[in-house]
């Protein structure tokens, strides 16, 4: 279940502290901690995708999520 606020474009890379709701992604704690680790720290582009996220209600869209196991 998401419970992680995230920005789409990191502030490090120049992203606004506090965007409008479509500068932002909702990921569960362990998803945003791989996610911050593998993009963010290496200075990837903000818009690769290592993890689909989650839908409106907070449900994980990766379907090998372990929440969904």
């Amino acid at each position: 279940m998401a419970d992680t606020v995230d920005h789409v474009k990191p502030i490090s890379d120049g992203g606004h502290p506090f965007p409008a709701l479509d500068g932002l992604t909702s990921y569960c704690a362990s998803c945003h901690s791989k996610k911050t680790a593998r993009i963010d720290k290496r200075g990837a582009a903000a818009t690769s995708k290592v993890h689909g996220g989650c839908t409106r209600d907070g449900t994980p869209t990766d379907p090998n999520h372990w929440w969904l196991k």
